[in-house]
């Protein structure tokens, strides 16, 4: 009696021992895959120019540009069309829980959207130029800066963000926002100009 007990011990161990191992292994090979997966892409630095169909109307593009810009969540907030520029207010990225959404082009992109506070505007610029239509599309990343509050006493947590409180450094915030410019979002840029060219 006492060495079945003994054995069935040992085997449960043993089992248990199996399935922490493969556990184990199954979140090493998805990190692995996920790094490969998720990389930072390279942003661009020279514009993203395309040609335009010269029998396209510019009213045509113009409205087309309007509505591929609110099929991917860009709010228009300026059009001028006697300079041939939209601008688009600037919108809060997609995040991995929100799958609808159509703002952010690459898995690297919607990791960071989810990690931090970062939003997108877009800005396109029409030229004419050679007898011919082209399309400038420029898409910025931004990411909410903002100062640590010094938090030193429970009391103190109920104003730490409310800009009452000082910030690590001592300096005072009074409840400012900042936004850093990280660069362009190439991918984006390039999904819009194929989806305006149509």
């Amino acid at each position: 009696m006492q060495t079945d007990i003994r054995r069935f011990e040992d085997r449960r161990f043993h089992d248990g021992g199996q399935r922490r191992a493969a556990f184990l292994g199954m979140i090493f090979v998805a990190s692995i895959i996920g790094g490969i997966a998720c990389q930072q892409p390279i942003r661009p630095t020279e514009p993203t120019l395309s040609d335009l169909a010269p029998e396209r109307a510019p009213d045509d593009i113009w409205d087309q540009t309007l509505s591929v810009l609110t099929e991917h969540g860009f709010v228009p907030d300026r059009q001028d069309r006697a300079n041939g520029r939209i601008t688009t207010r600037p919108t809060t990225s997609k995040q991995w829980h929100e799958p609808w959404r159509s703002d952010v082009a690459d898995k690297y992109d919607v990791l960071m959207a989810s990690l931090h506070t970062i939003r997108r505007s877009a800005t396109v610029q029409f030229v004419y130029e050679s007898r011919q239509w082209k399309v400038d599309v420029e898409v910025r990343i931004q990411q909410l800066s903002e100062p640590e509050p010094q938090i030193t006493t429970a009391s103190s947590a109920l104003h730490g963000f409310t800009g009452a409180l000082p910030d690590s450094f001592g300096r005072q915030s009074g409840g400012r926002r900042r936004w850093r410019d990280i660069g362009r979002d190439g991918e984006m840029e390039s999904r819009l100009i194929r989806e305006i060219a149509r």
